[in-house]
């Protein structure tokens, strides 16, 4: 892994491989700026975006202690009010467990560093650890494309690998780790993943192989996806001579948000090594 000595790992990193090795290495080996728009219409999709992190940010002032009605005062905006009023009565319960909003956790898998952020951390009183993430995207994924992502492999595995730091009386077992998905415009359809010991051993072959699959990329190139449908939605498809205009998103989420949470140095979030 000569390649990433400096180079940490995230589910969104690994997301973009996986969907296109060409979008991956010049977004994150090269380096390279935008040049063209993710999708159109530009305000609209500003909005969702901007919504989405204030959403986020709402929920973490929940969980950290700051009175519901003090938050309530801060939002202006329909939209947001909506979701936030569908999110209370999801999210109160939970404070009555331990919890940790916006928790940071990295470690490394096959020697190579990785990070995770989770919107929230709860451990019951059963000591089952649940990984929550908020959705705000205006269409809700499938429950089948929800568990090919890289986010329902990685987090799970990843607090399974630290669960003795985080509470040595009792740490996280594969078999008590969950991962829910909670949709702002879907209240009442979470999607909840039972994690377990098979599924850990399974995810860290899968992890440690896509790692020398991206190491030996640099020999041997990074391709194109075959999948045009997605260079519509890619800022970089100019590089690539796939056109210079963006395509009509119809589920803008939280993606640009969980990158600039993700883009966090890694020395600033407190590496647990395992």
């Amino acid at each position: 892994m000569k390649h990433f000595l400096n180079f940490s790992f995230s589910q969104m990193k690994l997301q973009d491989y996986i969907e296109c090795e060409r979008r991956f290495e010049l977004k994150y080996i090269l380096q390279q700026a935008w040049p063209a728009l993710r999708s159109e219409p530009v305000i609209l999709i500003e909005k969702q975006m901007q919504l989405g992190k204030q959403f986020h940010l709402l929920a973490q002032q929940l969980f950290s202690g700051i009175p519901e009605s003090d938050i309530a005062q801060q939002i202006d905006d329909i939209n947001l009010l909506e979701w936030w009023q569908n999110f209370l009565p999801f999210a109160l319960p939970l404070t009555k467990n331990d919890h940790y909003p916006e928790y940071k956790l990295s470690g490394r898998i096959n020697n190579s560093p990785f990070i995770a952020v989770f919107d929230l951390l709860v451990i019951t009183k059963e000591n089952q650890f649940i990984i929550y993430d908020w959705k705000t995207s205006q269409k809700k994924q499938t429950r089948s494309e929800l568990k090919e992502k890289i986010q329902s492999r990685l987090y799970p595995l990843l607090l399974a690998q630290a669960g003795k730091y985080i509470r040595r009386d009792a740490p996280a077992q594969p078999d008590s780790i969950e991962m829910v998905y909670w949709f702002t415009n879907y209240p009442n359809e979470p999607e909840t993943f039972q994690y377990s010991e098979n599924q850990y051993e399974i995810d860290i072959e899968y992890f440690t192989n896509l790692l020398n699959e991206i190491s030996h990329k640099f020999e041997s190139g990074f391709e194109k996806t075959e999948n045009l449908r997605r260079c519509k939605f890619c800022q970089y498809r100019s590089y690539c001579e796939r056109g210079d205009q963006a395509g009509l998103s119809e589920a803008v989420n939280e993606e640009l948000w969980a990158e600039q949470i993700e883009n966090l140095d890694i020395m600033q979030i407190g590496e647990i090594e395992f």
